[in-house]
């Protein structure tokens, strides 16, 4: 984060389980909680990553999946 003012951090409601909460409190202007939405959360990095900025999307593997596939009635 010091060295690349680029990178963002997104979290879906975990950060205290995926540590994610150590970049948020060293760069708050740049952390995003989403809360659970997990879909949402990639299509936002998605967004940020044409912007120019470089995300990291941070949740539990079970939930970046299974929601993307809930959603379209697999």
């Amino acid at each position: 984060g010091e060295a690349h003012e680029e990178v963002v951090a997104l979290d879906a409601d975990l950060a205290v389980s995926t540590q994610s909460m150590k970049f948020g409190k060293r760069f708050p202007e740049r952390f995003f909680n989403v809360g659970t939405a997990e879909a949402n959360m990639m299509s936002m990095s998605c967004g940020l990553a044409v912007t120019g900025k470089v995300p990291y999307a941070s949740t539990f593997a079970i939930f970046a999946t299974a929601r993307t596939v809930s959603s379209s009635g697999n």
